[in-house]
């Protein structure tokens, strides 16, 4: 914020400057009255031009600080993602052992239930 304001200050100093030396009328005195009054006109559609030129650049510094933000929000935004995506991942990862646990202990009681009674009772025989 502070670049901006100093941007702008020197803009508008600069307009000031530039108007105050363009309004000056070169000391010609061959010129007739409409010649002056055309120059003077012709002048002050620069003055008016100049500054308008001037300000297009203060809005674009602005935009341009503006967007330079907006990437800085985004990279930002973008770290959480993948933090986000990293512990997404992690979940995953701890979900699978866990359901890998759960089905082997199943397993394991299966065969503890089903299959050893039966290997008893053939051995018994």
């Amino acid at each position: 914020m502070k670049f901006i304001s100093v941007l702008i200050f020197v803009t508008f100093s600069t307009i000031v400057t530039a108007s105050t030396s363009l309004a000056v009328e070169p000391t010609n005195s061959a010129r007739t009255a409409t010649e002056k009054e055309s120059l003077g006109t012709h002048l002050s559609i620069r003055d008016y031009l100049e500054m308008i030129s001037f300000g297009a650049t203060i809005a674009t510094a602005i935009v341009a600080m503006i967007a330079l933000s907006q990437l800085r929000l985004a990279r930002l935004q973008l770290k959480v993602g993948t933090e986000a995506l990293s512990v997404a991942q992690e979940d995953i990862k701890i979900r699978s052992r866990r359901e890998a646990v759960a089905l082997a202990a199943e397993r394991c009681e299966d065969l503890g239930n089903v299959k050893f009674p039966i290997i008893r009772l053939a051995e018994g025989d």
